[in-house]
């Protein structure tokens, strides 16, 4: 059994094996904005890489009980080029779409906050906002990631701060690496409950 369907079939058994923990379920929506950067160079020589840019995104969530829930996202990031090496991407204004899902593991406190982590898969869509040196193409993306939540006594209304790690295969324009992207950034959250 490969990695990626040993861990499915784990997190299958995790929300099955959850389930009587069921508090009150719940239905919630996010939206957030924040940074973008890339941690990987372009080309094994350092010479190019990603400039810092930023992210805006959302998602909406089921929460299976007090401590667990699933939740679908996507997020969209641009960035520039910088350096010389990489077959022409040089200052090409790269466009990324995330997708996928992940599960949120939170451990909520009294007094309304929760710290949580989550971990996921999905793909993105990479392509060049030109369109001149770089053909859209997309690839399988691995994401996880952490933040802390507080949600206002009897609103609904939440807000959360994250940091979310993509992990893919940048394979064109003379590139074949595997880039490491991290977004972070704020947002707003709305609950209803089920």
């Amino acid at each position: 059994m490969s990695y990626f369907s040993t861990v499915g079939v784990g997190l299958v058994a995790l929300v099955v094996a959850a389930n009587p923990l069921v508090a009150q379920r719940s239905i919630f929506v996010f939206g957030h904005g924040g940074g973008f950067s890339s941690l990987e160079d372009l080309n094994a020589a350092g010479t190019a890489d990603f400039d810092t840019g930023f992210n805006v995104g959302g998602g909406v969530g089921l929460q299976l009980n007090k401590y667990l829930a699933v939740r679908g996202s996507f997020d969209f990031a641009k960035s520039d080029v910088r350096g010389f090496g990489v077959g022409g991407l040089e200052g090409a204004e790269i466009k990324r779409f995330f997708y996928g899902a992940d599960l949120q593991l939170r451990y909520p406190f009294s007094m309304g906050l929760s710290p949580y982590v989550f971990g996921g898969a999905g793909g993105v869509t990479i392509d060049d906002t030109g369109g001149r040196r770089l053909d859209s193409f997309s690839k399988f993306a691995g994401r996880f990631g952490a933040g802390l939540s507080y949600e206002f006594p009897r609103s609904g209304f939440g807000i959360f701060g994250e940091a979310s790690g993509f992990v893919y295969d940048f394979d064109r324009a003379g590139v074949d690496e595997t880039q490491f992207d991290i977004a972070w950034h704020g947002g707003l959250a709305y609950r209803f409950n089920l």
